[in-house]
C-alpha cells in the first residue's frame, strides 16, 4: 500500500510540474536551422518527435517542397518532399505517426520509419469531411484532447479529429491588439494550462497566448532580431518557437517555456 501511494505521489508530481509550465520573461536563442532543399517561400511549421529528439520542417505551397528532419542542434539529418501541398503537420505520440492537412481541406497520416523518418502520407477515410475557414489555413492538434485548431479574423475553429468535423468556435476575448495585427493563417497550440493557444503580432513581434476558452493572458516580446514575418513561418514544438526567414531559408529557434525550476 506504501509502494501505491508513493508511485502516485510521484506522477501527481511529474503532472504538476508540467502544469506549471509558464511563458519565459524574454525568449533564448537555441539554433538555426537552413533548409537544405529548394523550393517554397514559406516555411509552414515545425513539429517534434520526442521518441527520437528528432525536429522536422515543412514548406507549404508545393507537394514536391521540402520536408526535413534535424536535430536540437540545427544539424540536417534527412531531406525528402513533402508529398502533400500541406497546411497542418504534427507527431501524433499515441499512434507513432505524422498526421496534416492540406491546401482546401482534407486530412492524411503518415508513418513513421524505423530511422524515425516519414513515409509516404496516407488520405484517411473521413478526409475530406475537414473543411478549414480558409483555404490557407495552418492547423494545429491537440493530440490528448483529439482536436484540431485553426485561426481565422479573431476566431479559433476546432474540428474533432475523430470525425474530422468542426465542432465549435471561440472567440477571441480581451485582446490587446486588433485581429488583423495577427499572423493571418498560423496559429499555435502549447498544451499548456491558461496559454493554451498562441497567436503572433506581425506588428509588434509579439506572441500573445490565450487560454482555453480564447481570453487572452499574457504576450511575450520577440528579440528585435528575430525574423519579420507576415504569414505562416512559425511553428511550436518541445517548448519553443521557430520563426522562418524566407530570405535565408532558414528556421530561428527560441525557447519560450519553463518550469518553476527554471527548465
Amino acid at each position: 500500500m506504501k509502494k501505491i501511494s508513493l508511485l502516485i505521489l510521484f506522477f501527481v508530481g511529474i503532472l504538476s510540474t508540467n502544469a506549471q509550465k509558464k511563458p519565459m520573461s524574454s525568449p533564448r536563442y537555441d539554433f538555426t536551422y537552413y533548409v537544405q532543399g529548394e523550393g517554397g517561400a514559406n516555411g509552414l511549421t515545425v513539429t517534434y518527435n520526442p521518441d527520437k529528439g528528432y525536429y522536422y520542417c515543412i514548406q507549404a505551397g508545393n507537394a514536391d517542397y521540402p520536408l526535413e528532419v534535424f536535430n536540437a542542434n540545427g544539424e540536417a539529418i534527412y531531406a525528402t518532399s513533402a508529398k502533400r501541398d500541406t497546411r497542418g503537420f504534427w507527431y501524433n505520440g499515441k499512434t507513432k505517426c505524422f498526421e496534416g492537412t492540406m491546401y482546401m481541406g482534407g486530412t492524411f497520416k503518415e508513418l513513421v520509419d524505423a530511422n524515425g523518418y516519414p513515409t509516404n502520407p496516407i488520405l484517411q477515410s473521413n478526409s475530406m469531411n475537414f473543411v478549414p475557414p480558409t483555404d490557407q489555413s495552418q492547423v494545429v492538434c491537440n493530440v490528448a484532447k483529439g482536436e484540431m485548431y485553426s485561426y481565422n479574423n479573431g476566431v479559433i475553429y476546432v474540428y474533432s479529429q475523430k470525425n474530422n468535423k468542426l465542432k465549435k468556435q471561440i472567440p477571441i476575448k480581451n485582446s490587446p491588439v486588433k485581429a488583423d495585427y495577427f499572423n493571418p493563417y498560423a496559429m499555435m497550440y502549447t498544451g499548456y494550462k491558461n496559454y493554451e493557444f498562441g497567436l503572433y503580432d506581425i506588428v509588434n513581434m509579439k506572441i500573445l497566448f490565450f487560454n482555453s476558452k480564447g481570453v487572452y493572458a499574457q504576450s511575450l516580446q520577440m528579440p528585435f532580431d528575430a525574423p519579420v514575418i507576415e504569414w505562416f513561418r512559425i511553428g511550436f514544438a518541445n517548448d519553443r518557437v521557430f520563426i522562418y526567414d524566407g530570405e535565408y531559408r532558414a528556421w530561428y529557434c527560441y525557447r519560450i517555456f519553463t518550469d518553476t525550476s527554471g527548465n
